[in-house]
């Protein structure tokens, strides 16, 4: 190895000796060294942590891309709200062991769908409902559309569905949008709104492998409110539901399928089941419908348990 040696006046205007001078020179010659490969190894890690970082969003996209279970628990109403919470453990324990990883409650699960029942059910977020649904998410591992219940809320009632993650943490909070008022002579009269007050807010739950929306029943009458939850990435919409047998065999699938197809997106619908001594007969009949609208998955008009798979990879040939 040859080195490169200059001969460096000193402030006196001597020239320093040999040896002086080649100190010098080395040092600034491996100091260069130095830099140079102090450069090259933050090159090489730069490189590292950006492959890294693709590696990592390649691996959150195909997460996010895959397809997952879900569990419809259609769910018949008991007389007693110990009973109904019984029922809906029993569900959600058995959809966990179906290898679910959401599962999704009917709305009123804990009581029957008429005004005194329902102003006689209510409690407060921080009650005993909110507690017991949670316990349900952390025993199964599980993510829970907790259907809705009666939530007191100062001097307003609010038909609201609560969402655990699987660590029985509370994920988001819905409050009914559109209220059921309907009058058919003979056949079915309720006004939900002079029990509730209307929520003013979307809800959509990220697991991390997918993003889940939330409706309530009546909700799916109203399109736009769809639209908005799939623009803003929602894969699947979970619509927990305590529809009429007198307009269900109309509207319900029809309903179902309709909001699919106009927000290309798969939609859940978890109506109660049906019972024939109850004072509020519900349809059952429960759906799960693909962008394209049509029905993956049904039940009939009993308690029953099913499963869907749902492919984020079909939202995407739907929406090409």
């Amino acid at each position: 190895l040859v080195l490169p040696i200059k001969i460096i006046a000193l402030e006196n205007g001597q020239r320093g000796s040999d040896r002086y001078i080649m100190e010098r020179n080395m040092s600034e010659f491996y100091g260069g060294c130095e830099k140079g490969a102090n450069r090259s190894a933050e090159k090489l890690q730069r490189g590292r942590v950006g492959a890294r970082k693709r590696r990592e969003e390649n691996a959150k996209e195909e997460m996010i891309m895959r397809t997952f279970k879900i569990a419809l628990c259609q769910q018949k109403i008991r007389d007693s709200v110990e009973e109904n919470f019984e029922a809906a453990a029993a569900a959600v324990r058995r959809a966990a062991e179906g290898g679910a990883e959401i599962a999704i409650l009917p709305e009123m699960f804990i009581c029957h769908f008429i005004p005194a029942d329902m102003q006689e059910k209510a409690q407060e977020l921080g009650g005993s409902y909110m507690q017991r649904l949670s316990r349900m998410a952390s025993e199964n591992g599980i993510w829970l559309v907790g259907g809705s219940f009666p939530e007191t809320a100062g001097e307003a009632l609010y038909n609201t569905c609560p969402v655990f993650s699987p660590d029985g943490k509370t994920a988001g909070i819905y409050r009914k949008r559109y209220l059921f008022d309907v009058d058919i002579p003979g056949k079915v009269r309720t006004c939900e709104s002079t029990v509730f007050s209307t929520g003013n807010e979307s809800l959509i739950v990220d697991t991390g492998f997918a993003k889940i929306g939330v409706a309530l029943c009546f909700d799916i009458r109203f399109p736009q409110l769809f639209i908005d939850m799939a623009a803003a990435g929602a894969d699947l919409i979970a619509v927990p539901s305590a529809f009429s047998f007198w307009t269900g065999p109309a509207h319900w699938e029809l309903l179902n399928r309709a909001r699919a197809v106009d927000a290309q997106v798969y939609v859940a619908g978890v109506d109660v089941a049906y019972r024939e001594d109850a004072p509020f007969h519900n349809y059952g009949c429960s759906r799960v419908c693909d962008p394209w609208g049509d029905v993956i998955a049904g039940a009939d008009r009993d308690e029953e348990l099913f499963f869907a798979e749902i492919d984020p990879k079909r939202t995407e040939e739907v929406r090409q």
